[in-house]
């Protein structure tokens, strides 16, 4: 039986090893889940929003233990895991306090006509590595509001505390309601295919979705895709960078850069540039880096060895072909996967850092002194998660946002994501919305009841 060897990032030290499941255990899951749902599907809306607030008082009250985990599997500093395990106890209440209401087309004397929205049955939530336990927030708090059942596919590099966090769920929910499956891509490609999944949740990377939407084919599940992002941000001659430049950092380097929407381009108008270059290089060579359970620690590792090469190949081409590190771009001789925080400069729109998602701690900094030809050129990619502009007149900001081709839109802010607003992406970075009333409505499907008087 095949197994999953967890490590801790920043010391390589195993933590757990796992058995992976055989086909046939993964249809006896299923087998449960479905009757599960059965059970689950008949309690009323009240009896559901008060069980995901009880979860999330339960998960709450486990925030210090789930938070060291999580960072050991994962790599994040504490402050930012704490922040993470805050975030799924977040939405689960988020979601307690929505409702699922029927929508009255007709009624008179003829006939009554109403929409309603019933579950799906047994949906597949597939997580990924880099934020594991906000988006199973995201995905599991809706389906099961909406009455759905769920098996749970976390990411083979950050599998552990998302088991944890639904060991402490179980006692509140009908047993084989929720489910883990440890596994990797074909684990995830069996789910995707298996007959008696109905939905399917995921978030990952563009290669991945891909496959899934060809598994699709065989069953017609209904399909949620996050696929990763190109974000750009674009920051006018305007823009004060006393006030701004913190944000602007963070939202490229937070969580060494592994968040899908995070900023993975600059385009700056050339009067700021030796400034803005200027303040990165300062503010990244002066980042604590290290192991993120100690004290003090500011970024951590590259979660995994796969991730490390993908950015040290994009970071040792951009240096091929010309470019500029002006600092950084170099592993972290450590026994961990650190990486320097790295800024690049001296490249153009046809270097692959820049037309590929790089999802690690290196960010090339591009100029530019026409807006029209910025906007162009952060539209010039196949992604269409997040952008953001960054201007001290509003107004301005407002209507070129409109331009940008993306999901979501940050004036002054990058990575800024409030639970009751939707989330999702345009072009190659996905299908359907996540959080708020749309993320609920991915887990429902509308049934027409028609009466005849």
């Amino acid at each position: 039986m095949p197994e999953i060897v967890v490590k801790n990032p920043a010391t390589l030290e195993v933590i757990e090893t796992l058995l992976v499941p055989e086909s046939s255990e993964i249809n006896l899951m299923i087998n449960n889940s479905q009757k599960a749902f059965q059970i689950w599907k008949t309690k009323s809306l009240t009896q559901r929003q008060e069980i995901l607030s009880e979860i999330a008082d339960a998960i709450e009250s486990r925030k210090d233990e789930l938070a060291k985990f999580l960072t050991t599997e994962q790599g994040k500093p504490l402050h930012e895991s704490n922040r993470e395990i805050g975030a799924i106890a977040s939405v689960f209440r988020m979601y307690a306090g929505m409702s699922i209401e029927s929508e009255i087309i007709q009624d008179n004397e003829n006939a009554q006509i109403t929409a309603n929205q019933e579950p799906y049955g047994v949906c597949g939530l597939i997580l990924p590595w880099n934020y594991p336990i906000g988006l199973l927030g995201w995905k599991l708090a809706p389906c099961l509001l909406a009455g759905n059942s769920a098996i749970v596919k976390p990411s083979e590099f950050a599998p552990l505390t998302v088991m944890k966090c639904i060991e402490i769920m179980n006692p509140f929910i009908p047993e084989n309601l929720v489910q883990v499956l440890p596994g990797g891509d074909q684990e995830g490609s069996y789910l995707v295919k298996h007959p008696g999944i109905a939905r399917i949740s995921f978030t990952g990377s563009q290669i991945a979705g891909k496959k899934i939407l060809k598994d699709a084919a065989e069953n017609f599940p209904k399909i949620t895709l996050e696929m990763g992002g190109n974000d750009a941000a674009i920051i006018l001659p305007d823009c004060d960078l006393d006030k701004r430049f913190g944000s602007i950092f963070w939202g490229c380097f937070f969580n060494a850069g592994q968040i899908c929407v995070a900023i993975k381009r600059v385009y700056v108008h050339e009067s700021l540039a030796l400034e803005l270059i200027r303040r990165f290089k300062e503010m990244a060579e002066a980042l604590k880096i290290g192991n993120g359970l100690e004290s003090g620690i500011q970024m951590g590792p590259i979660n995994n060895e796969r991730q490390l090469l993908k950015v040290q190949e994009l970071v040792e081409d951009a240096k091929n072909r010309g470019a500029t590190i002006v600092t950084g771009g170099r592993k972290i001789p450590d026994t961990g996967y650190f990486f320097q925080p790295t800024i690049i400069t001296d490249l153009d729109d046809s270097f692959r850092i820049v037309k590929e998602e790089q999802f690690g701690p290196a960010i090339p900094i591009l100029t530019y002194s026409d807006i029209d030809d910025a906007i162009a050129r952060a539209n010039g990619t196949g992604h269409g998660l997040g952008g953001s502009i960054w201007t001290e007149d509003i107004e301005v900001g407002k209507e070129l946002a409109k331009k940008l081709e993306c999901g979501t839109v940050w004036v002054n802010a990058h990575m800024l994501v409030e639970h009751n607003a939707p989330f999702g992406g345009w072009k190659r970075s996905g299908m359907g919305r996540e959080l708020g009333q749309a993320g609920l409505n991915e887990f429902l499907q509308s049934q027409t009841l028609y009466i005849k008087k």
